[in-house]
């Protein structure tokens, strides 16, 4: 099945305000991060929720920087998971993101080994 806007917003509608054109071009964003040949039967899954980490992340940014959203209230969050590799943090920051981690994780073996 192919990642399309209106899937998108009848799976997260709180989206619905965002126009057409945008949630297209995260979405094909989200698409090339998400290679279907890696994600198999994950990938429009993994698509839809990193769209949706992806403009929630935008619409909170975009909050901060209008005055609407308190800068204070997310300052100090990105450092206080210590034992997370630094380059999975920007996705604890929302539920969506943990949930594209979810899949990730689910994705990849647990433990991957040699053969003798």
């Amino acid at each position: 099945m192919a990642v399309s806007p209106a899937t998108f917003l009848a799976r997260f509608p709180e989206f619905s305000v965002q126009s057409n054109d945008s949630i297209e071009a995260t979405l094909a964003q989200a698409d090339r991060e998400t290679d279907e040949a890696a994600w198999g039967d994950l990938h429009d899954d993994a698509t839809y929720w990193l769209a949706a980490h992806f403009i929630a992340v935008r619409t909170r940014e975009i909050g901060m920087f209008t005055g609407a959203t308190p800068a204070s209230r997310f300052s100090g969050s990105q450092g206080a998971n210590t034992n997370m590799p630094f380059h999975l943090v920007p996705y604890t920051l929302t539920m969506y993101g943990q949930e594209f981690m979810r899949l990730e994780s689910n994705r990849i073996p647990a433990s991957i080994g040699f053969v003798v």
